[in-house]
């Protein structure tokens, strides 16, 4: 039985006899839920997604500088999701996932920079990363990295080269 879950937390009661093969139930369901929850964050992706599009995300004058926008490619309840950045005229795409506990970075719509240090925030444990290079510089998974994607600029709007959701 579960007795307890939390965002980041999974506590579960069961017989010492029943216990690995409890962990492999407990296992499986969790790759699964994160391989559609959390699509572009690695190893995962295979089973979850299935093709890429071009996701149109915005004007590049409507992202500014600094600025940071979300966006969604795919139907139904779980759209992969991923953001752009641009800090210093360099323009960057991410996956919306945090290396640390794969949670979103952004809690409220495009709220993922910091523009005075002009860093990327995970709203979640307050994890920084540099909007370069999407390395984690301070925080509980620092040395990691988000997961970029291909982006670009074409007739003045933010192109993104996203998976979509199976």
């Amino acid at each position: 039985r579960i007795v307890l879950c939390l965002h980041d937390e999974l506590l579960v009661e069961t017989a010492q006899e029943q216990a690995a093969e409890v962990m492999a139930v407990v296992e499986t369901s969790l790759q699964s839920a994160a391989a559609w929850w959390c699509a572009g964050s690695g190893t995962l992706l295979e089973g979850g997604m299935s093709d890429y599009q071009v996701v149109q995300v915005c004007s590049l004058v409507a992202l500014g500088d600094p600025g940071a926008r979300e966006f969604h490619s795919g139907e139904g309840d779980w759209p992969y999701r991923g953001f752009v950045v641009q800090v210093r005229g360099e323009l960057r795409a991410y996956a919306n996932v945090c290396p640390h506990k794969r949670h979103p970075l952004n809690i409220d719509d495009d709220d993922f920079l910091i523009p005075k240090l002009r860093l990327l925030r995970c709203s979640s444990h307050g994890a920084l990363f540099e909007p370069e290079t999407g390395l984690c510089v301070h925080g509980p998974c620092a040395g990691r990295a988000l997961s970029g994607l291909e982006c670009w600029v074409e007739d003045g709007n933010v192109l993104v080269r996203a998976p979509v959701s199976a």
